[in-house]
């Protein structure tokens, strides 16, 4: 995993070895204008004083314009009085609107600077194991730098080259017999998940990707796996 921007390294939350899941921080670049601009938008969203003052100022508007059609009706009102009290509370009506729109724009912003100061966490995408840390505290970094190395060793993947009279007798999705190299030295089972449809036609060979199951975490990625030619049928099941 690289660092997600440029910045100082200012913490980093796990250990070579450790078992993290998927969403934990793992590291964070320093992050203290980003907090700063998402305290200063978020008192931003939080002010609500003009809104009480425009609601305030309409109700005051509409009772006043309410007041002048009272006396239009009894024929003791003014036509130009009457259209200056429409004017204000269509005034008012506009400043009430402007301040909801201003708090709208405000929660946005505040979204907007909270997505910033997530982008300075490090999260696991999955979960998984620690392999290595590659930078420490206080290390300026850019977007192009290593940070670590995670990997999820619930399964592994064998890509695997086979001989062409082997085309077309394998069929996705069932378990084959692997022979695992050391330290391991012993039959896995792996499900075929791809045969690739084109043939390799120097070394009369085509692609296939089989897929180990390693729940129990007894087998170390990168291990050298090959097929079993003396046994190309599937496995049967629970059988290794």
């Amino acid at each position: 995993m690289s660092a997600p921007l440029a910045g100082v390294l200012v913490d980093v939350r796990v250990k070579e070895g450790d078992e993290v899941e998927q969403g934990q921080v793992l590291a964070v670049i320093d992050d203290r204008v980003a907090r700063a601009a998402v305290n200063a938008a978020r008192a931003a969203a939080d002010r609500s004083a003009e809104i009480e003052h425009a609601r305030h100022g309409l109700k005051l508007a509409e009772s006043l314009y309410a007041r002048h059609l009272e006396l239009q009706k009894a024929d003791a009102g003014v036509d130009f009085e009457l259209e200056q009290a429409r004017v204000e509370r269509d005034q008012a009506q506009a400043t009430l609107a402007s301040a909801i729109e201003a708090q709208l724009q405000a929660r946005r912003n505040l979204e907007l600077e909270e997505a910033r100061l997530e982008s300075h966490s490090v999260r696991a995408p999955f979960s998984g194991r620690v392999l290595r840390i590659e930078a420490s505290v206080g290390t300026s970094l850019t977007s192009s730098d290593e940070l670590l190395s995670i990997a999820c060793l619930d399964a592994l993947e064998a890509e695997l080259h086979l001989p062409l009279e082997l085309f077309g007798m394998l069929e996705a999705g069932r378990s084959y017999r692997l022979l695992a190299a050391e330290p391991v030295d012993r039959h896995v089972r792996g499900r075929l998940v791809l045969v690739d449809a084109v043939i390799d036609a120097p070394s009369r060979s085509f692609r296939c990707v089989f897929e180990i199951d390693n729940a129990n975490r007894a087998l170390p990625g990168g291990i050298a796996v090959r097929f079993d030619l003396s046994h190309p049928e599937p496995c049967e099941e629970g059988a290794q």
